[in-house]
């Protein structure tokens, strides 16, 4: 799905949140053992995070 994106700030935080919130929630054999499909969908779970943050603007008071 396509997101039209209005104001990337925050997009790469966004993203990195989402995936290491899914990889801290496992522990490190589970870590370890991640198949590359897993992977994938950890990344997907970031990237609409991310993208989904862009489609709208951040108000400027936000930002200080």
């Amino acid at each position: 799905m396509a997101a039209y994106a209005v104001d990337t700030t925050g997009a790469g935080d966004a993203f990195w949140g989402a995936v290491l919130s899914r990889i801290s929630a496992k522990s490190l054999p589970q870590i370890q053992s991640l198949s590359i499909k897993e992977l994938e969908r950890i990344v997907d779970i970031g990237n609409a995070a991310g993208s989904l943050t862009t489609t709208k603007k951040v108000p400027f008071l936000l930002c200080q």
